[in-house]
C-alpha cells in the first residue's frame, strides 16, 4: 500500500469508523496525549463537504490504540495536515471521494493482502465491534 495510504485503512480498521467518519479526520478530533479520537463529523459522498454525523449515537469519543496512534503520527509527519485540519487528504488538501477510498484504496489493498474476495471497508467495522465482545458474552460467538 502507498504510503500516503496506510494509516487509512490502519485508522479505519483501529477505530471502526465508517468512511465518512474516517474521512472527515481532522488533528484537532485526534488527542495524542490522552490518546482519545472525537468523532463528530463525516464527508458527504456526494458533495465531499464535512456535514455533521447523522445522529447523537454517531458522535462519539474513541480510545486511540497504539497502532493507529502510531500510523496516524507518521502520516502527519510526510503529509502535512490541510490547511482546514483535515489529516486524510489528497495533495491538493481535499478530502478523498468515498468511491476514490473505496476502489482506490481498499480494493487493492484487499488483493493485496489476499483477503476474501468481497471484503469491503465496512468489514473493518463489523470486524472492531466483535473485538470489543468480551470473551464468554452471551454476543461471544
Amino acid at each position: 500500500m502507498l504510503p500516503r495510504y496506510r494509516a487509512m485503512v490502519i485508522t479505519q480498521a483501529g477505530l471502526g469508523l465508517r468512511i465518512g467518519e474516517l474521512l472527515a479526520l481532522r488533528q484537532s478530533d485526534v488527542d495524542f496525549l490522552r490518546r482519545t479520537v472525537r468523532v463528530e463529523h463525516q464527508i458527504d459522498k456526494r458533495t465531499r463537504q464535512q456535514v455533521a454525523s447523522k445522529t447523537a449515537r454517531s458522535r462519539r469519543t474513541l480510545p486511540l490504540p497504539d497502532v493507529v496512534s502510531v500510523a496516524l503520527a507518521e502520516h502527519v509527519r510526510q503529509f502535512p495536515q490541510a490547511p482546514d485540519g483535515l489529516l486524510l487528504h489528497t495533495a491538493d488538501g481535499l478530502p478523498y471521494w468515498h468511491e476514490y477510498y473505496t476502489q482506490k484504496v481498499f480494493k487493492p489493498a484487499v488483493r493485496k493482502s489476499k483477503l476474501p474476495a468481497g471484503t469491503t471497508s465496512h468489514d473493518l467495522r463489523h470486524h472492531f465491534a466483535s473485538v470489543l465482545i468480551p470473551p464468554g458474552s452471551p454476543s461471544w460467538p
